[in-house]
């Protein structure tokens, strides 16, 4: 049984494009050649930023109310050499994986860095498509098309949407 049919809900999957078919440059890669499943190269960082705590602490909010792998760390090489990063979650639906980049308020780095870095790497290593969402606590301004349940993120994600959630009750999954 998949994650989304334990909550009782089964999100329709949505036309999923080939992310590795994106030029072979980016604000984040610069060619990407491989990558893999890594350890935490960094050990456990102590954060002091009261801001950085709620972050922190609506992101695991969220990582509990959806499941899934929290924080999964990779390797990756690209034209600049090896590297590290670390998605916030990931969800394996069965026909697809769930990239989920949680901010505590909504920022335009997060499309950016999910399209640009985690999307093409996770899809490489896991050999799935990926459908990534961004999930905030907080609206600014900036926010442009705002969805209020995660099968609105899903199905919408070409046109870049943000799931709000104030992180409390129950998840919209909608």
């Amino acid at each position: 049984m998949d994650l989304l049919q334990m909550h009782d809900k089964k999100l329709a999957t949505p036309q999923l494009l080939p992310l590795r078919n994106r030029p072979a440059s980016s604000s984040w890669l610069r060619g990407l050649q491989t990558a893999e499943r890594a350890e935490n190269p960094h050990g456990k960082a102590r954060v002091r930023k009261k801001s950085k705590l709620d972050g922190l602490r609506f992101e695991r909010a969220v990582a509990g109310k959806l499941g899934g792998e929290h924080n999964p760390w990779f390797r990756y090489l690209d034209g600049r050499g090896w590297h590290y990063c670390s998605p916030d979650l990931l969800l394996d639906t069965g026909d697809f994986v769930l990239l989920v980049e949680v901010k505590l308020s909504d920022v335009a780095v997060a499309w950016s860095k999910l399209l640009g870095l985690y999307a093409p790497i996770v899809e490489l290593v896991l050999a799935k498509p990926v459908v990534p969402v961004v999930v905030v606590k907080n609206l600014t301004p900036a926010s442009k098309l705002v969805v209020t349940t995660l099968a609105e993120a899903v199905s919408q994600w070409k046109q870049q949407p943000t799931l709000h959630w104030l992180g409390r009750g129950p998840f919209p999954w909608g």
